[in-house]
């Protein structure tokens, strides 16, 4: 059931990149073999590099991945950066990993990778479909991606899921539609721990329905018309949050009747959302406060504080914190100081990713300097001299 859009919401404007040099990057890459879309990007400052970023992920300060094209995983272990062996020169979309345990990343031609501490080694995805997300969902892990490819991780292989998608009335008791994952969709593009995500305002999730034949539930947000190209999640029901390729943001709750429903927040964006990274606390005056920061491929990198000042009614506030004048298409982070609930006294330590190799980094570099800012600083990740050019797509294989 879609919650009501939550008129007491306060936002500020964001800026926006337009820049005309799309010209020169079809020169550069090509158009490659990805169906084109309606899906728009502003363009770069300067032709790009090969290598192109798409996602980070971490740890802590001492534990950070990067992955991307063609065949590129970076890793941060408190003093240095270094490239790791991938074993292939695919594109690599998504990295995921466990507090204590494996490392997974996954990429286009059904590329799944493992690192249990001793470097990366190859798993059988048992497809050959483009992956776009790996992650936990129901605390299972999985990975999804083009023509509604699901696999799940069981023990050491991946096997497949039900394909039957169910439609069921507001009141969840009436089945109105049935789909097919292989037949019916075309992408699933993020996972969160209540749901996957995909095109076409996609959302699945386990039927409501306890002992139920059926595999999968759908739902719809957008009314069918966006992607869904980012989230973040905890299994805390409102700390789920998801956002789609017009720059829409959703936050998840649960009704009365156990079907999950959304609050849609103002758009943060008017272009994409293709990262989002959340700190979640309980703020000096009791209340659920979440700092959510998201990257958009208009080079924006965002900083919204979403309030739960009643459980009805949210208040939330918007900045754009750096104009990166590229387009990013991953953030994560931590919290320098994790005992803090106080919003004015809580450091963030940052990394966003995208176009060219981009790396940038917010932190402090010297704090017993106080003429030096806590703000976004260029990362030198120290890539290699040369690489293999791939077709231009954002990080769902759609074609520029």
């Amino acid at each position: 059931m879609t919650g009501p859009r939550n008129t007491g919401i306060r936002i500020f404007p964001a800026s926006i990149l337009i820049i005309c040099l799309l010209g020169t990057l079809i020169a550069v890459f090509g158009c490659g073999e990805d169906t084109p879309t309606d899906v728009e990007f502003p363009d770069p400052l300067v032709p790009p590099t090969p290598y192109w970023l798409y996602s980070v992920w971490g740890r802590g300060a001492d534990d950070i991945y990067i992955a991307g094209q063609p065949g590129l995983i970076l890793h941060y272990d408190g003093d240095a950066w270094e490239t790791q062996n991938s074993g292939n020169e695919e594109k690599l979309i998504d990295v995921y990993g466990l507090a204590d345990g494996p490392t997974y990343i996954c990429g286009h031609n059904g590329t799944l990778l493992v690192n249990n501490g001793g470097g990366w080694s190859a798993m059988d995805s048992g497809v050959e479909e483009n992956l776009f997300a790996v992650g936990e969902y129901l605390d299972d892990i999985y990975a999804c991606g083009l023509n509604g490819t699901i696999r799940r991780l069981n023990g050491s292989n991946w096997v497949s899921t039900d394909l039957d998608i169910i439609g069921r009335d507001d009141s969840g008791t009436v089945i109105v539609d049935t789909l097919y994952l292989d037949e019916d969709v075309k992408s699933l593009t993020t996972i969160f721990h209540y749901g996957i995500g995909g095109s076409d305002g996609l959302i699945i999730t386990d039927d409501v329905v306890e002992g139920s034949p059926y595999g999968w539930m759908k739902r719809v947000v957008t009314g069918g018309l966006d992607w869904i190209t980012a989230s973040w999640s905890s299994n805390r029901v409102g700390s789920n949050f998801w956002a789609t390729d017009s720059g829409k943001l959703f936050q998840l709750y649960f009704t009365n009747d156990g079907m999950f429903g959304w609050h849609e927040l103002y758009s943060p964006s008017d272009r994409g959302i293709y990262g989002m990274w959340v700190n979640y606390y309980e703020d000096i005056n009791g209340l659920d406060h979440w700092d959510l920061f998201m990257v958009s491929v208009a080079g924006e990198i965002l900083h919204e504080t979403i309030i739960d000042e009643n459980a009805e009614e949210l208040y939330a506030s918007l900045e754009v914190m750096h104009d990166a004048g590229t387009w990013l298409f991953d953030i994560w982070g931590y919290v320098e100081n994790p005992g803090e609930n106080d919003p004015d006294a809580i450091l963030y330590n940052l990394y966003a990713v995208g176009l060219d190799g981009t790396v940038l980094h917010y932190y402090d570099p010297d704090p017993e300097d106080d003429t030096v800012l806590r703000q976004w600083y260029a990362e030198s990740v120290g890539l290699p001299d040369s690489g293999k050019a791939l077709p231009a797509t954002d990080k769902f294989g759609r074609a520029f």
